[in-house]
């Protein structure tokens, strides 16, 4: 049967430490937003994946290491491309790439316009804010984080196992919710369900993928948190601190199924 687009939620937060480079933009005169980057539906079911042994009461939903080429690929690829906001508000926060007005911060490399975008809205007081003619050294703005290293944080975390076990519970949870959401999609075309899902007795066993489909979400918490002080300057040299040092700022990541 075909599947129904789900949105799963993997609960713990994710931190991404951000560089210690110091930021003093030179002046001439919160909940985390939905940022949604798309990957294959392949490869998520090649790193999502359940299995039941004889003896188990139930499947058991986990992080295949093995598959995950093809999912960190495409979540640096995500980050690399085109971002949208979906919560953005262009006289605020918006973490869209198309979002700042100067070419120098457009122009950043991956996950690092998340960052800029961050620090223009805390200094400026909005993420679009026109920083030609304005700000000196955009540059300062550079190498604050990269795609590669939000991809580590991300998959780092989901194949972390409890200890004695190959399981990450959290991983698991999403299975479970999965199958609770949307059981259709472990039957197949002839309405037969698929072996290993939803069987009571003992002595069953199974295995495959979660059947991830079109639309379908898996939703991280990631907190990007700042190793260094971030200042201002006016015209007159004073610094003004807009970001101190250990604050941090979330973004909900989706990985969308295409």
């Amino acid at each position: 049967m075909p599947a129904n687009a789900t949105t799963l939620s993997y609960t713990p937060l994710i931190n991404v430490d951000l560089s210690d480079n110091e930021v003093n933009l030179t002046s001439s005169s919160s909940a985390g937003h939905r940022i949604s980057v798309n990957v294959g539906a392949s490869a998520m079911n090649s790193v999502f994946i359940w299995s039941r042994s004889v003896g188990d009461e139930r499947p058991t939903g986990t992080y295949n290491i093995g598959g995950s080429g093809q999912l960190m690929n495409a979540i640096i690829n995500g980050l690399d491309g085109t971002i949208t906001d979906a919560d953005g508000n262009p006289d605020g926060l918006d973490f869209s790439t198309t979002a700042p007005e100067d070419s120098r911060v457009t122009a950043l490399l991956g996950a690092d316009r998340l960052v800029a975008s961050y620090i223009l809205y805390k200094g400026y007081g909005k993420s679009s804010f026109d920083t030609s003619g304005v700000v000196f050294n955009v540059e300062d703005l550079s190498g604050m984080t990269s795609s590669s290293a939000v991809m580590s944080a991300i998959t780092g975390s989901f194949s972390l196992v409890s200890p004695g076990t190959n399981v990450n519970p959290d991983v698991n949870k999403m299975f479970q919710d999965l199958i609770a959401a949307d059981p259709t999609r472990f039957f197949d075309a002839s309405g037969l369900q698929i072996g290993g899902i939803f069987e009571t007795n003992t002595d069953i066993a199974g295995s495959g993928n979660w059947n991830f489909a079109a639309n379908d979400k898996v939703e991280v918490k990631l907190t990007f948190t700042f190793a260094a002080d971030v200042s201002v300057y006016d015209a007159d040299g004073a610094a003004k601190m807009v970001i101190k040092s250990g604050e941090s700022f979330p973004i909900r990541l989706q990985l969308t199924a295409v």
